[in-house]
């Protein structure tokens, strides 16, 4: 399963959201002109690395960003891989 979503708060501040393979949930975040962090995090199961995609998500939303092109929902179904 493949799954991104682009939110911001501002002009300056973004955060990337993916969640790529059944196992790996990311996010990637800048903030003006600092240095983008990366958060990655490894799950033993695709359920549970969809389960914290969703969470990073929530929490994104609930700290005020929104998604960065207004036809993007908020929780974007994860696509299978092909």
């Amino acid at each position: 399963m493949r799954a991104t979503l682009r939110l911001e708060r501002s002009e300056s501040e973004r955060l990337d959201l993916t969640m790529d393979g059944p196992h790996l949930a990311y996010a990637r975040g800048r903030a003006g002109d600092a240095r983008a962090s990366v958060r990655v995090k490894k799950f033993p199961s695709a359920d549970e690395a969809e389960a914290a995609y969703r969470a990073m998500v929530s929490e994104a939303l609930e700290r005020g960003f929104v998604p960065a092109a207004p036809s993007e929902t908020a929780l974007p179904a994860c696509d299978p891989e092909p």
